[in-house]
């Protein structure tokens, strides 16, 4: 199978090799094409054939061999964007280095959720943890009493994982698209010189034409469901965004149509945008722990600013009662003291004093 964007750059497809020690990564496409591989399958021999309208890439003997850069590349590629293609179309295949064979998501987090680049310029990510400069939690989270950070990453998990902070998302997205429609409605009359394309213009009608169909046919706020929020784990607006860093802010020559201020109309969104997919794909997925600690969740580098409300304790701790008092909320309860002393009571019932050692019995609400 292909893995994407092992080590491989915008428009580039990857494969993973897993029979060698260390494994091997080769990304690999064509120059000048649009180099969106539709499938890979295992050949003969555990050789590895990817296909792009019949254009085979193979893998065999420890080697990645792209196809012969003759005449019928012209007939079974597509040239990426343009109505002819600006230089001959060039099979490649390439080793990536193994630094970077065992890099967790979280090592290229600390810039990736930030934007780092000059007015006018893409988004980029870094790589951050190297063997001199490995990835260090805060000194205020490693401080922090182990109850504190329990509770809190509670707290971040359920919401991060909740409906409405991936429809505050597609509500950023929303803002996010307008910008670039803006934008793209100015461009498209642009005369300015481009070295590429002739004019600015003819580079945002281009973009027009390829991209902005798949952006225009993204969800908007509303079209999810919050009674099956958790069938859209796998299809969410929070998978699809990365992609636009793949494919228009990694390279940035998607996007160079645009002026100054637009660019930076344009990050205004995409920065909290970007921070706020990736919270959400990191807690469906289960990927905030690196290095055997899921703390990283904690640290705002990561995650972008939190509100924390003033009640947000009350909203993972257990509410809790005395003995005696009337239960504000049906379900089950367990004795502070004992946790196999439970009971299942309706609203308004009142709990037994169990002569605890600390003269009071607490009961705690532990669920439905």
């Amino acid at each position: 199978m292909t893995l994407r964007r092992a080590c491989a750059q915008r428009d580039e497809a990857a494969l993973l090799d897993l029979g060698t020690t260390p494994p091997r990564v080769f990304a690999f496409g064509v120059k000048a094409a649009d180099n969106e591989f539709h499938w890979a399958s295992w050949g003969k021999r555990r050789s590895v054939i990817a296909l792009k309208r019949n254009v085979r890439f193979i893998y065999a003997g420890g080697r990645r061999t792209p196809p012969p850069a003759d005449n019928d590349l012209w007939s079974n590629i597509k040239p990426t964007m343009f109505e002819t293609p600006v230089e001959k179309l060039v099979p490649y295949a390439r080793e990536c280095p193994r630094a970077r064979e065992q890099r967790h998501p979280l090592s290229a987090r600390r810039e990736a959720a930030r934007p780092s680049r000059a007015a006018g310029q893409p988004l980029r990510k870094c790589n951050m943890s190297t063997a001199d400069n490995p990835l260090q939690l805060p000194a205020h989270i490693k401080a922090m009493p182990e109850e504190e950070k329990r509770l809190r990453k509670e707290w971040l998990k359920r919401k991060f994982a909740s409906f409405e902070y991936h429809e505050e998302l597609v509500r950023l997205h929303e803002q996010w698209r307008n910008a670039l429609r803006k934008a793209l409605q100015r461009a498209v009359h642009d005369r300015t010189p481009d070295p590429d394309c002739g004019t600015k213009g003819q580079a945002a009608r281009n973009f027009e034409r390829t991209y902005w169909p798949i952006i225009e046919r993204k969800p908007k706020p509303g079209d999810y469901k919050p009674e099956l929020w958790d069938k859209y784990y796998a299809t969410g607006m929070f998978r699809s965004i990365p992609d636009y860093s793949r494919y228009l802010l990694s390279e940035g020559d998607m996007l160079d149509w645009m002026t100054e201020d637009e660019h930076t109309e344009l990050t205004k969104y995409w920065t909290p945008m970007a921070r706020m997919a990736q919270n959400i794909r990191y807690t469906v997925d289960d990927m905030w722990s690196y290095e055997g600690t899921d703390d990283w969740i904690l640290d705002q580098t990561y995650t972008g600013p939190i509100d924390w409300p003033d009640n947000w304790r009350t909203e993972v701790s257990p509410p809790r009662i005395k003995a005696g008092e009337p239960v504000p909320q049906g379900g089950v309860w367990q004795s502070v003291d004992d946790h196999k002393r439970q009971l299942r009571v309706h609203a308004g019932e009142r709990l037994p004093d169990l002569g605890s050692a600390y003269g009071i019995t607490l009961w705690e609400r532990i669920g439905d």
